[in-house]
């Protein structure tokens, strides 16, 4: 016997709805990938440094960028030992003139704890890190702190100085290390336009270094 259609109305209507819910579904892949690349254009718009397309030659020659903020000081926290490598260097409260900021105007720091013990991202900063100088790359527009040392916590406040390395100005090959890609730090995320004859300066116990770009390479 055939089926009537009674028997064929409930069909149907099961087959409607296993296409509704299929559309449903692809519509929202489709709705998080574009979601998804619309942040990455947006991110990469934000970062990309554009005066490389728009802006003149002689910028990139030049030490014309602005000082970067130190990371703030907070009385209540105990000051990072840097260890023998760095023992010039004391923690202090003051930067470029700036009055004593008081406990309460300390702003907490939503970023790793020291060496990441206190788990992944979302613990606060511990200790109080002081940098050692400056690193600033006009054709990058990048102007950063060096930070003694070079875990991950020093790492996302600014580029590092390589224990065991050179300082700026003495004999010997001086390491600073810094990340390309990351959601709060990536001074060196553009480190690939960088080209032969570009400057880099260093600013170090009241001095400023001048170094020149001489080769671009991956090291292991």
């Amino acid at each position: 016997m055939g089926r009537t259609n009674e028997d064929a109305a409930p069909s149907r209507l099961a087959g409607r709805k296993r296409r509704s819910v299929r559309r449903a579904i692809s519509r929202t892949f489709i709705f998080t990938g574009l979601s998804l690349v619309l942040i990455a254009l947006a991110y990469e718009a934000a970062n990309y440094p554009w005066h490389l397309i728009f802006g003149k030659p002689e910028d990139f020659l030049v030490d014309t960028l602005p000082d970067p903020t130190p990371p703030p000081y907070d009385p209540n926290l105990e000051d990072y030992d840097p260890g023998d490598d760095y023992a010039d260097v004391s923690p202090s409260p003051v930067a470029s003139g700036e009055p004593t900021p008081s406990p309460s105007a300390a702003p907490a720091m939503d970023i790793p704890g020291d060496g990441l013990l206190e788990g992944v991202f979302g613990t606060t900063l511990t200790k109080n890190y002081v940098p050692i100088g400056i690193i600033k790359i006009p054709k990058l527009n990048l102007s950063v702190n060096i930070m003694p040392g070079a875990d991950q916590t020093q790492l996302l406040l600014g580029a590092c100085h390589i224990p065991g390395t050179a300082f700026p100005g003495e004999a010997g090959n001086c390491g600073i290390a810094g990340h390309r890609v990351t959601a709060r730090m990536h001074p060196f995320r553009y480190m690939d336009k960088m080209e032969t004859g570009d400057l880099v300066f260093v600013k170090y116990q009241e001095h400023t270094f001048t170094y020149e770009t001489y080769d671009r390479f991956i090291v292991e």
